[in-house]
């Protein structure tokens, strides 16, 4: 479900997990892993991309249907984990989106340090409320440092899906290029990323991203105490139903 590439200092990890790369608890175990292998000296940088038609299409839902409460119950901490490890992570990131990041696939590439879509028809986005189920605390955090003020509502709120252009402009995305370029123009940015001197990088990324993680850390025990209830609520699981049946056919989020 996950492949891993060295190219000299580069790691490359590539989502490899079905047609839609739906997040799962595999899936996200494997990731978590992948993020914490890649902290060896090593390696100066990480790029991530996927196989398929969407970089990811966010959580499985018909597994969250089909295995219910005890499943939710493991899945959404496994879920939590990989995207605070991937967001922690003091080497540079960047994430080539060459399809679909829907809901906690949009997650996964805003925990990078540089976003590169490839141009076309593909959608962003984080329909959780749409879908009707709440965002856990890390991806409200995730979502509060990469967007603006004045688009952060606009993003949580409406849950729209939006092309690459548009994308770019909300600051989801930090750059759009043809489809054929996307590995190579993300390489590239990586390669520059980790030129850099790795320890005042490092040092760097840390101070600027320590004041989310510490907020997070401090609400972290209640807030997702909460998030997981509702998640878990059997009207919740209506709601998903429903949002499953309607827009997606009965395929994954």
């Amino acid at each position: 479900m996950i492949r891993i590439e060295d190219r000299g200092a580069l790691r490359i990890v590539t989502l490899a997990h079905g047609p839609v790369n739906a997040l799962d608890l595999e899936l996200c175990t494997a990731l978590t892993t992948a993020v914490e292998e890649a902290e060896d000296p090593a390696v100066h940088g990480l790029l991530l991309r996927a196989d398929g038609k969407a970089f990811s299409a966010g959580v499985d839902l018909l597994r969250v249907l089909d295995e219910g409460e005890p499943y939710i119950r493991a899945f959404l901490p496994a879920l939590t984990k990989t995207l605070v490890r991937l967001f922690a992570l003091e080497k540079p990131v960047v994430a080539a989106v060459g399809g679909h990041a829907i809901a906690g696939g949009c997650l996964v590439a805003l925990s990078a340090d540089r976003r590169i879509m490839a141009a076309g028809r593909s959608k962003v986005g984080v329909p959780e409320l749409k879908v009707g189920v709440p965002f856990p605390l890390i991806a409200l955090e995730l979502l509060r440092f990469s967007l603006r003020p004045e688009v952060l509502g606009e993003v949580i709120g409406d849950g729209t899906l939006v092309g690459p252009e548009r994308a770019r402009e909300l600051g989801i995305i930090h750059e759009v290029v043809p489809a054929e370029d996307l590995e190579a123009r993300a390489v590239e940015v990586l390669s520059s990323l980790a030129d850099l001197p790795p320890a005042a990088h490092a040092l760097t990324k840390w101070a600027l991203r320590r004041p989310t993680l510490d907020r997070w850390r401090r609400a972290t025990a209640e807030v997702d105490d909460v998030v997981m209830t509702q998640w878990c609520d059997p009207e919740a699981l209506r709601r998903i139903r429903r949002y499953v049946d309607a827009t997606l056919g009965g395929g994954k989020s």
